[in-house]
């Protein structure tokens, strides 16, 4: 986590990790609600008790994270959206062979 920059770049390293575990144990709350409530309790230490925001009695109660636009790549979503597809068309003809997809193709 150091890289070339030393304590700064850790430091930097570090936030964008626990922004990126806070915001994903957040959005999977309402799916494993005790494996994310006892993660938010943990990871509440690093949090300000200032920030009324975050610095909440349950995970629960805090609000699900908001994304940035900007950062979406068309480029990124265009080639996700052709993998979905083959993926799609593999299965389908899978389906009208009737080959089982745990059956590897050669």
């Amino acid at each position: 986590m150091k890289g070339e920059d030393g304590v700064e770049e850790q430091i930097r390293s570090l936030n964008i990790l626990f922004d990126v575990l806070l915001s994903t144990t957040t959005l999977m709350a309402s799916i494993t609600p005790f494996l994310t409530e006892q993660m938010y309790q943990n990871m509440k230490n690093g949090i300000d008790p200032n920030n009324k925001d975050l610095y909440q009695k349950s995970i629960h109660f805090l609000q699900i994270p908001n994304f940035n636009e900007n950062l979406l790549d068309p480029v990124i979503e265009k080639r996700f959206e052709r993998m979905q597809s083959a993926i799609e068309n593999g299965r389908l003809i899978r389906d009208r062979k009737n080959i089982s997809l745990k059956t590897p193709l050669s």
